[in-house]
């Protein structure tokens, strides 16, 4: 039985609390990470099918990489000053507003990742498809 991805972040982000004496860096990837849990996530949490969200974490992992260093330029409509760099709260919108949809949006999206990847203006700073990416 494959383990649902969101129950690992989880207790990672747990333990991490309970160590709040050193906070440590995470990685500069962590952001497209949280993409590909939050697909899992509100799939699983809108049609109850573990099963369905833990295939849509894979097809989201089979089609898209990270991308581990922001651009230079601003996140129109995220950040607060569309010239800044993005800060890594702003880069964390694309998993927050996919964790937000409406489960008849997720019914429209079906397994098309590509779909829940245009949620979010943050969402082309943290994931790229990748070459010959499936769907």
């Amino acid at each position: 039985m494959s383990r649902h991805p969101l129950h690992h972040h989880l207790l990672v982000l747990g333990l991490g609390l309970v160590g709040c004496a050193g906070f440590q860096p995470v990685a500069d990837t962590q952001p497209c990470l949280e993409a590909g849990y939050a697909i899992a996530y509100i799939t699983e949490a809108c049609t109850g099918d573990r099963e369905l969200g833990n295939q849509r974490y894979e097809d989201f992992r089979d089609q898209y990489q990270c991308v581990s260093t922001p651009p230079e330029d601003g996140v129109p409509g995220v950040n607060s000053a569309d010239t800044a760099a993005p800060g890594p709260e702003d880069l964390y919108d694309c998993a927050y507003a996919i964790s937000q949809l409406d489960c008849a949006v997720v019914e429209d999206f079906g397994g098309r990742i590509g779909q829940y990847l245009q949620v979010s203006p943050a969402c082309p700073l943290v994931t790229e498809r990748k070459a010959g990416g499936g769907r």
